[in-house]
């Protein structure tokens, strides 16, 4: 009987733990790029017609954390596009 209560217990915990969002701490310029040509690449060192290519073409959809990324430094990279 105490067996089938813990077990119900953590049923519920799994459940409840599946439906959470895993949150994952935001990229950084030394954080490596997990996909495309510039994959193994420090994303610092990605370029940034590369990175907003993939931004605009909704490329980064399976890749939150990329996209964050590039959310969070558009300033920069619409910035060196402009060649400053």
């Amino acid at each position: 009987m105490v067996g089938k209560l813990i077990l119900l217990k953590w049923k519920k915990k799994l459940k409840k733990m599946a439906r959470e969002p895993i949150k994952l701490p935001p990229m950084t310029d030394k954080d490596i790029m997990p996909m495309g040509k510039h994959k193994g690449t420090e994303m610092g060192n990605v370029p940034a017609q590369y990175l907003m290519y993939m931004y605009e073409s909704s490329m980064f959809d399976s890749f939150p954390r990329v996209k964050q990324y590039v959310i969070d430094n558009l300033d920069v990279i619409k910035q060196e596009l402009k060649g400053g």
